[in-house]
């Protein structure tokens, strides 16, 4: 399945398989800019959402690794020219969270620290 970016010069390509292997799975999609093919890695494939700018400078892509009950992680791609950078805001994002949380006094029993389930919005 191929994604196309607003103006139609960008697109996501998403092959119909995935590898699972010791109860994880991974799954490589690829980021596309003109001749180029970009490989992204990513540690799950359930309930994939892609949101791209409107101006086609990038996209948000947000994957579960194991869906409804968690984890939600998002990986940003920026495409510059025919080049590629993939940052994943989530270990930050979820950090700042528990920091947060932490400060205002907010636990949870089982898991102090659980880890949040995150999701772009656009």
């Amino acid at each position: 399945m191929a994604v196309p970016s607003p103006n139609g010069k960008k697109k996501l390509i998403f092959p119909g398989d995935w590898v699972e292997k010791d109860d994880t799975v991974a799954y490589t999609f690829f980021a596309v800019v003109g001749q180029h093919q970009y490989p992204i890695h990513i540690d799950g494939h359930l309930s994939p959402l892609v949101i791209w700018a409107k101006d086609s400078s990038g996209v948000l892509f947000s994957f579960s690794d194991g869906g409804a009950n968690c984890c939600y992680e998002t990986k940003l791609i920026s495409f510059n020219g025919e080049h590629v950078s993939v940052i994943d805001p989530t270990a930050q994002v979820a950090h700042d969270f528990i920091s947060y949380r932490d400060k205002l006094g907010i636990t949870c029993r089982a898991w102090p620290h659980e880890y949040p389930n995150l999701f772009p919005i656009g």
